[in-house]
This record gives C-alpha cells, structure tokens and sequence, in this order.
C-alpha cells in the first residue's frame, strides 16, 4: 500500500508545476493515508473482538457436546456376592465415577454385566437420586434377585473376564438440565 503511495506521490511531482502544489498534494495524500491506517486500526480491534467472542462460544458449544454425551457415567469397580436361599440373588457392590462437568443430582438407567463373549449375564436397574460433583465416585450397594440362568452363571465367572457398562436413560444436573438417553 505504501508503495502505491510513494509512486503516486512520486507521479504527482513530476506533474505538478509548483512547490505549492506539490505541497497540498503530499498533504492530501498523508491525511489519506493517515486515515486508512485509523480505519484499518478500528477493524483490527473490531475483529479481536469477534475473536474472543468466538473462543468463548466455542468453550460453551465443547461444554454442551460433553454433556449431551450419554456415556459419561462408568463403572470403575464392581463385586458382586452369591446368596442362595429359597430366592436366590447376588449383594451388588458397584461405583459409578461421574465424568460430566456438572453435578448431577439424579440418575436412571441400568447397568450391564457382560462376560468375555460379549453375553450379558446380568442387566440391573438403577434409578437414584445424588449429588455426584464431576469426577466423583459414587458407591452403590444394593441387592439383585436372579431372573435367569445366565444369571446364575454370573458366580461362577472371574471377574477380569467380565465387562462392565452402564447405560444411562436419564441424568439430571444441578442446573435444571436434564439429558435422556436412548
């Protein structure tokens, strides 16, 4: 730009036929060119602006995604013990870890026992209300009473050949958002 300048000045003096005139055309083109630069100094800061508004936008849709995310509560250990009887069942001992970066304040959903086949052997249903600040582990005791032979067979299994998955239906959050699952 500036190069453009310094020839049309410099086309300018060869024309011009007196130092008066050569004068206010110089002084014509740096109030031009003065101006330019305040106009380009006004979009720059117009588009740091749109910058920042753009990084925080992005924060909040990469906030969003996570939480839309169904897969974000795990099973971190599970222990399960054998009681026989007229009804027989298992004493359930799972932790559920909470990888969403809310609190979640109500959860639903089941959570699956699959051997190394990829056959489930026990599906049980957990519907609770908590307070699971993200990254924290809640501890989950409580007592399944045996549907099915596959079931059965859970005892018999060793628990480094089994996978573990919970599956969510629904989660709610401590800001009134909620997320359901299919």
């Amino acid at each position: 730009m500036k190069k453009f300048l310094v020839f049309l000045a410099f086309v300018s003096f060869l024309m011009a036929t007196s130092l008066d005139e050569i004068d206010k055309k110089l002084d014509y083109l740096i109030k031009k060119v003065d101006l330019i630069e305040k106009k380009l100094d006004k979009k720059n800061k117009e588009i740091e602006v749109i910058e920042k508004n753009l990084k925080k936008e992005k924060k909040k849709i990469k906030k969003t995604l996570a939480v839309k995310d169904c897969k974000k509560i795990k099973v971190v250990s599970f222990s399960e013990m054998y009681e026989g009887g007229v009804i027989p069942s298992y004493e359930l001992n799972y932790k559920l870890k909470n990888e969403y970066p809310k609190t979640v304040i109500f959860i639903s959903g089941n959570l699956y026992v699959k051997d190394k086949d990829g056959v489930t052997l026990l599906k049980d249903y957990f519907e609770r209300k908590v307070n699971l600040k993200p990254n924290e582990v809640l501890n989950v005791k409580k007592g399944h009473i045996i549907n099915s032979e596959l079931e059965m067979d859970l005892k018999d299994e060793n628990i480094k050949d089994l996978n573990f998955e919970f599956k969510l239906n629904e989660v709610k959050f401590s800001d009134s958002t909620s997320l359901e699952c299919n």
